[in-house]
């Protein structure tokens, strides 16, 4: 069996859906390292009479309107992302496959984090926050896998033995 006939298909091998996967990694660490920051030492006022302006005044706000941009990016390069793998390999269903569930994973994430902000800090929008995060990681790995994988697994084919 060749790669063209492998059930599963071989890296797309393109430098800049490479690039862009890994900058989502990254900022998935990121985004990561400020929603523990923001867990452990911020206290969210809760949301009611104050508004945005109430919330904006109590200590952490920067790294809340960090970790809500980055969010913002996130969602945006992971739409550029399923765009570009719909582009430049949408034969590999597997790619765009990863690609559409890192995005959505994002979009759930993104959507608890705006309910838990806006909806008296409800666990249960802290968990969806959480588990999109989770999820958006490991398809986003999955991605970067498919995309600058190493190409086929098959062994290469070797000829018979020559003669000496």
């Amino acid at each position: 069996m060749t790669s063209a006939e492998s059930p599963v298909p071989s890296s797309v091998g393109h430098p800049i859906l490479t690039a862009l996967v890994s900058l989502e990694l990254v900022l998935l660490g990121i985004q990561f390292a400020l929603g523990m920051f923001l867990n452990l030492f911020v206290a969210l006022p809760p949301f009611g009479s104050y508004g945005m302006m109430g919330m904006m005044s109590a200590s952490g706000m920067p790294a809340l309107m960090a970790h809500m941009m980055i969010g913002y990016a996130l969602g945006a390069l992971a739409l550029v992302i399923l765009a570009g793998a719909l582009a430049v390999a949408a034969q590999n269903l597997l790619l765009v496959a990863t690609t559409a569930a890192t995005f959505v994973s994002i979009l759930a994430a993104g959507i608890g984090g705006l309910a838990f902000l806006f909806g008296n800090q409800n666990n249960a929008y802290s968990f969806l926050m959480s588990t999109g995060f989770l999820f958006a990681f490991t398809f986003a790995f999955l991605s970067l896998l498919l995309v600058a994988g190493s190409g086929s697994r098959e062994p290469p084919v070797r000829g018979p033995p020559r003669p000496t």
